[in-house]
């Protein structure tokens, strides 16, 4: 599922992929353009046919749906179709921060839903991150930095 997101105030195509093991992976070529610095290398990744890919690390900070974390990421090429991974470890720490029983990632419904407690206001806040609610174009525009 392809969805828009913000990493300091840039907006990115992004992939959430239940099968990463990454938290989160921004692409190379926008890593610059959001302001991911002070990358240290890293190890390699083996790609699902086996290739490994030369990767740095670092850490980013990533708004999806008004829903806000600092994580930390790992830097490599990614597909000109989306400019970040967001794995299993970032769903985890969604499904954590969620109001139990408030949690839903769903393929068939192209949603990821879920309530949570604001920290400061104590307000439930309710997200719901669909591809469904985007155009076409919108995920194909090129990346935005306000």
């Amino acid at each position: 599922m392809v969805v828009l997101a913000t990493i300091n105030g840039c907006r990115v195509r992004v992939l959430l992929d239940s099968g990463c093991t990454s938290e989160l992976i921004i692409d190379e070529r926008a890593a610059g353009r959001v302001g991911v610095n002070n990358l240290r290398p890293s190890r390699d990744v083996i790609l699902g046919d086996g290739t490994p890919v030369s990767t740095k690390e670092g850490e980013a900070t990533i708004t999806v749906d008004g829903y806000m974390c600092r994580a930390p990421c790992k830097v490599m090429k990614l597909s000109d179709h989306f400019d970040v991974v967001l794995g299993k470890p970032w769903l985890a720490r969604v499904e954590r921060a969620a109001i139990p029983g408030t949690f839903e990632f769903s393929f068939d419904k192209n949603v990821c839903e879920f309530k949570r407690k604001d920290p400061k206001s104590q307000r439930v806040v309710c997200h719901r991150i669909s591809s469904t609610c985007t155009s076409p174009a919108t995920l194909e525009a090129p990346l935005m930095c306000a």
